[in-house]
């Protein structure tokens, strides 16, 4: 595996907006609890991927905070939406 200092990479699993708080609340459970699982933690782990615990509150800060950090980069590199 190779490792970038200063870079980190991860997934966030997503949910429409208007999904109610308790569903939000209940997949992030879930979720937390399949990747404590054996079979899915060494997967997860070959990859260098280890879980943070995250709640969903504290994902939606770490999104929002992620894209306020990278905007410059996209910017820069003339990336738009589309």
């Amino acid at each position: 595996m190779k490792v970038v200092v200063g870079y980190a990479a991860g997934s966030i699993f997503f949910a429409p907006g208007k999904t109610p708080k308790a569903v939000v609340e209940k997949l992030n459970a879930e979720i937390q609890k399949a990747q404590e699982g054996p079979a899915v933690a060494k997967v997860m782990q070959c990859d260098g991927y280890f879980p943070d615990h995250r709640n969903a509150a504290e994902t939606t800060d770490f999104f929002h905070k992620e894209v306020a950090r990278m905007e410059g980069a996209v910017r820069s590199a003339g990336i738009e939406a589309h």
